[in-house]
């Protein structure tokens, strides 16, 4: 699926892109771009501007390395839940554009990310998703304590929401809990598990994440960031590629188990169709990559290069490919 232009640099399995949430949100929606004729509007995304896009957000990226080997803000700590997050999710970016972690700067940076203890479910996950996409055993045990860490987070069946997550690990049982939190929780599991390592809870797991989202869909067929808000694309692209993960889960051992999904994501799908746009339609502008990401995920996971009638990734790449800055 990856066009042929960049499939030596960027070509992982069917859809397999993803991104920084912000500045190279591109390399999310890299995926095969059909030749039949698109709108006006789309018409510049071609495999040649797309890898160019990259590899100029890569550079860019480069420049912006700080000379300690990560990208963390000068004003955070390390006991900063968000701590280890922007590294993981550049080194995250960079795998995907195609860079090799064994680049003297790209290793340095992961040798920095897996020596960190990181403390919130965003940056556990993204260092899970980053860690994921690296071959050998060298960081296999990290990304193993990453995945323990994810299971640990969730909330259990006892929990007065099972299946959700919070910011950090305490929020399992004290009560706090969101989808966003809880959509990247099981990002990280997933990534983990599909690198190869096992899921000792194996469908009871999924099947409290079923649950969770199954019950936190608005009757519109959107989601929000808890029961019973608004509905946003941010927040409905969560919730359609949580789903196809728990589907693909759960089918592999049960067909049936599945059953009670389809219905939520045809309607999660019927909510995207309607409401499609690159603008995170419905939520806040400043999440706008947040949603890019979470629709390429979406995409990914139910390996659909349509949302109905729209076409996400023109959509969505030719909207990046217009806002891209000049110095990448």
């Amino acid at each position: 699926m990856p066009p042929s232009v960049s499939a030596a640099r960027v070509g992982r399995s069917q859809c397999r892109t993803a991104s920084p949430i912000a500045g190279v949100a591109l390399v999310a929606l890299l995926c095969s771009i059909p030749t039949a004729a698109q709108p006006a509007a789309t018409r510049g995304v071609t495999d040649e501007t797309v890898a160019s896009a990259i590899e100029r957000g890569v550079a860019w990226l480069k420049t912006r390395q700080d000379t300690v080997k990560h990208w963390e803000h000068g004003e955070l700590e390390a006991q900063d839940r968000t701590w280890g997050g922007d590294t993981a999710l550049v080194c995250l970016a960079l795998l995907y554009a195609g860079e090799s972690p064994n680049e003297k700067y790209l290793s340095d940076a992961l040798n920095w990310l897996q020596e960190q203890k990181l403390s919130g479910t965003y940056s556990v996950s993204l260092r899970a998703q980053a860690l994921s996409l690296v071959p050998g055993p060298k960081r296999r045990s990290v990304l193993r304590d990453d995945l323990r860490w994810l299971v640990r987070a969730m909330a259990p069946r006892a929990a007065q929401t099972p299946g959700a997550y919070g910011y950090v690990l305490e929020d399992a049982n004290n009560g706090w809990w969101d989808n966003s939190n809880s959509q990247y929780g099981v990002l990280g599991v997933w990534m983990a598990t599909e690198a190869g390592l096992e899921l000792t809870q194996g469908s009871q797991f999924w099947e409290l994440i079923r649950d969770h989202w199954l019950r936190q869909q608005e009757p519109d067929g959107g989601w929000g960031y808890r029961k019973d808000g608004p509905t946003s694309g941010s927040m409905t692209a969560a919730g359609l590629a949580t789903l196809y993960v728990v589907m693909d889960r759960l089918q592999r051992t049960n067909i049936r188990e599945a059953d009670p999904v389809r219905g939520a994501v045809e309607r999660g799908l019927d909510w995207l169709g309607r409401e499609f746009t690159p603008d995170n339609p419905r939520g806040e502008l400043r999440w706008k990559y947040y949603y890019l990401y979470g629709v390429e995920r979406a995409g990914r996971a139910s390996g659909r290069k349509y949302f109905r009638s729209r076409d996400w990734f023109r959509e969505g790449a030719a909207d990046l490919l217009a806002g891209q800055h000049s110095d990448g």
